[in-house]
């Protein structure tokens, strides 16, 4: 799933994303939700509700993430073993149990994280809950509007995926 975006209001039960419920074995690139996004139950991403494996390269979330129960994150709820890579979440992310700005459960210690980064506030914990040694950064507002993180979000993509906006690379 390559330069999709969502913007409207999203309320379901389960496994609820901004541009994928739940997804397999596959890759969301170049995307964004400026949604609100929200599950009655788990699994609410901004991206991706859940995965297994599931890669997520160079996408963002400014919308609200809400889990009633557990599993809530600003790029994806859940992931087990896939990578995620160049995104950021300005969003704010809230659940019961397991939220994170960036994710809500990292399980496997072989999932890759890279460069991922979220605004100071969007939530106490950029992973909500991981296995292994996985780490994403919190930045400033300032730091988000400047020209430099553009190119730090960019770092290792083969074709950039971000440029300068007002207040976040878009």
């Amino acid at each position: 799933i390559t330069n999709c975006s969502y913007t409207g209001t999203l309320n379901g039960y389960q496994y609820c994303g901004g541009i994928a419920g739940y997804l397999s074995k596959g890759t969301v690139s170049n995307c964004y939700n400026a949604g609100t996004i929200y599950a009655a139950s788990k699994n609410a991403g901004g991206i991706v509700g859940s995965g297994a494996p599931v890669n997520i390269i160079g996408c963002y979330n400014i919308g609200a993430v809400t889990a009633k129960d557990s599993y809530a994150g600003g790029i994806v709820s859940n992931d087990t073993t896939g990578t995620i890579s160049n995104c950021f979440n300005a969003g704010a992310v809230s659940g019961a149990d397991y939220a994170g700005a960036i994710a809500g459960n990292v399980s496997k210690a072989t999932a890759v994280l890279a460069h991922n980064y979220y605004l100071e506030g969007t939530n106490a914990k950029g992973i909500g809950v991981t296995k292994g040694d996985h780490t994403v950064e919190a930045v400033s507002a300032e730091t988000l509007a400047s020209a430099e993180f553009v190119a730090t979000v960019n770092a290792e993509l083969e074709t950039p995926a971000y440029v300068k906006g007002e207040n976040y690379p878009v």
